[in-house]
């Protein structure tokens, strides 16, 4: 990670930022509405990072957790082949939606912070990382009905 910060994102380099930002409007942690998500997207491909303090927050927790840009959108790829009704702890199951916005899905350390170790570490496929992690979370959450 470079020394220079990113005054929009603190703690983040301009490329880290824009990253995080690349990949954030794909796996937004809130819900946005469709011409806020279009402009936001423009932002992102005129090279710039779109400031949401939302988005920083996440990203913070992300990397603090061991995560990359790349790797946390291969958890939402993974996450995209295992089905949300075979485990309660899917983070799906608690996407956030309101009337006339793109649903968001929260991140939550506590679930994910064991995901890039499984990945780089223990070197598992990220679906197979996936799959391990929501199982091994499975307990915590209730069961849908």
């Amino acid at each position: 990670m470079s020394t220079d910060t990113n005054s929009r994102w603190p703690g983040f380099s301009d490329e880290e930022a824009l990253a995080w930002s690349q990949v954030l409007i794909h796996h937004s942690p809130e819900p946005q509405r469709a011409m806020l998500k279009a402009l936001m997207n423009d932002t992102n491909n005129e090279g710039r990072a779109v400031r949401s303090q939302c988005w920083i927050r996440t990203a913070t927790a992300a990397r603090e957790d061991g995560f990359t840009p790349e790797l946390y959108r291969s958890l939402f790829e993974a996450l995209r082949t295992i089905k949300t009704q075979d485990h309660p702890s899917h983070p799906a199951n608690r996407k956030i939606t309101y009337r006339s916005h793109i649903p968001g899905i929260p991140y939550e350390s506590e679930l994910w912070a064991g995901y890039p170790k499984r990945v780089f570490e223990e070197n598992f496929r990220p679906e197979d990382a996936a799959e391990i992690t929501l199982l091994l979370a499975d307990s915590k959450f209730p069961k849908r009905e």
